[in-house]
């Protein structure tokens, strides 16, 4: 909440302080926004270049402001809005012949 308040409210960004150490991952990661059942944002990152806790943090707020698709998430919102995060797995090397493939 904190961090969506600091978004409408200030514009500013909130640090991901005090996560467990998973957070200090790099992983793939989605962050959805829904409202009603409906799409109302989505931000993802492949490849990241940033830690897991800063990431969804960064990324709720693009999915909240930064989808182009949907007008910025208002204030009254926040309090409809269901917000989901997909970690991925890490990515493992796959050793089937390339015909088995196509």
């Amino acid at each position: 909440m904190k961090a969506r308040a600091g978004c409408t409210e200030k514009k500013t960004r909130t640090r991901a302080d005090g996560l467990p150490p998973i957070s200090n991952e790099k992983r793939d990661t989605f962050v959805t926004i829904h409202e009603h059942g409906t799409l109302r944002g989505i931000r993802w990152i492949l490849f990241p270049g940033s830690a897991l806790g800063q990431a969804v943090v960064d990324y709720a707020i693009d999915a909240c402001f930064g989808d182009p698709r949907f007008p910025g998430v208002s204030s009254v919102e926040l309090k409809i809005i269901e917000m989901e995060v997909t970690i991925l797995t890490l990515p493992e090397a796959c050793h089937a012949p390339i015909a088995s493939v196509r």
